[in-house]
């Protein structure tokens, strides 16, 4: 079932895409606590992951996308619908209320939110425990 405040979240990410900046919701303190991260306009994906990410669950993210995808923004899944950096599958965009897109930061923001919505606070690092168990996060 989805909250208010997650359909909220999803459509703040969504216009996060439009506006190419990055949101986190914070899950911790408060379902709706909203904090502008890093303005992505001149940004990699790497160099926001880093912004927005501890060491810690930075190094666990690029684990997860070394393991999904070795870092290929195009990467498709032969037996799924699964794609991109973080091997989202379509149903997963859907249920996050995005849409796949190419661009490599659109695909760490719907990565980010999919690991927020599924590992809370466990985050990268609960996501990259759950690879390494089961082949998938």
């Amino acid at each position: 079932m989805t909250t208010w405040y997650g359909f909220v979240g999803r459509f703040i990410l969504t216009m996060a895409l439009a506006l190419n900046v990055i949101f986190v919701v914070n899950h911790i303190h408060s379902p709706l606590v909203i904090t502008q991260q890093v303005a992505m306009t001149n940004a990699s994906a790497e160099q926001a992951a880093k912004e927005l990410l501890t060491p810690k669950q930075y190094k666990c993210l690029v684990g997860v996308i070394t393991i999904e995808s070795h870092d290929n923004p195009l990467a498709k899944s032969p037996t799924s619908s699964a794609r991109g950096v973080g091997q989202l599958l379509a149903s997963t965009y859907r249920n996050l209320g995005l849409r796949h897109s190419n661009d490599p930061k659109a695909q760490l923001i719907a990565m980010l939110a999919y690991i927020s919505e599924r590992y809370g606070s466990g985050g990268a690092c609960a996501a990259l425990q759950h690879e390494h168990r089961f082949d998938y996060f």
